[in-house]
């Protein structure tokens, strides 16, 4: 968790970016290596705290949807990672 990568966009609404990494690779050698940046929605919710104690969804991609992140955006977020 790091708050430079959460946004409250109102009360009970977020938007969280997810960084991932994805290697394809054919017989142990890596083929394919991809950064991907997902921007997720969370909303609070009502629901069983029994379960779902926290009692936040899943409320699909921000408006943006899923995209690669360039060489430079890679480098930059490395860099604030130190």
């Amino acid at each position: 968790y790091e708050e430079r990568r959460v946004d409250m966009l109102a009360p009970g609404v977020w938007v969280v970016w997810l960084d991932l990494d994805l290697f394809e690779s054919v017989k142990g050698m890596t083929v394919k290596k991809t950064a991907i940046r997902y921007p997720l929605r969370v909303v609070r919710l009502a629901v069983d705290p029994e379960t779902n104690p926290w009692g936040l969804a899943l409320d699909g991609y921000a408006s943006e949807g899923p995209r690669r992140l360039s060489e430079t955006e890679l480098a930059a977020s490395e860099e604030q990672d130190k």
